[in-house]
């Protein structure tokens, strides 16, 4: 099965020292993989494969249950 998992910006540049640089996030049935600061930054890169994990670890349990 594939998933397609939009990556969006999250919260002003005001708000960029605030959490994790990259994070899964989810909404009632929708997700999104939330990305602070310079997205091409490899600290980023590594957030958002991180975020990924804990998104298919989600999606995973969600849909075996």
């Amino acid at each position: 099965m594939a998933i397609q998992m939009p990556i969006r910006a999250a919260g002003s540049k005001d708000e960029v020292s605030d959490g994790p640089l990259a994070s899964f996030a989810t909404e009632g049935n929708a997700y999104a993989i939330l990305v602070r600061g310079d997205t091409s930054s490899a600290q980023v890169e590594r957030a958002v494969r991180e975020a990924a994990a804990e998104a298919v670890k989600h999606l995973s349990r969600k849909l075996l249950n």
